[in-house]
């Protein structure tokens, strides 16, 4: 999930609501990859 929001991000043609769908979707799966991995570790 972050990956694909890096890549709304960066894309060149994206408009406002692609950049925000983005930036949504890297700052989601951040937090679900660090929950997952606290879980996992623990």
């Amino acid at each position: 999930m972050p990956f694909l929001g890096l890549y709304l991000i960066a894309k060149k043609d994206a408009d406002d609501g692609t950049k925000v769908s983005g930036w949504v979707l890297l700052i989601v799966g951040i937090i679900l990859y660090g929950i997952i991995g606290a879980h996992a570790g623990g």
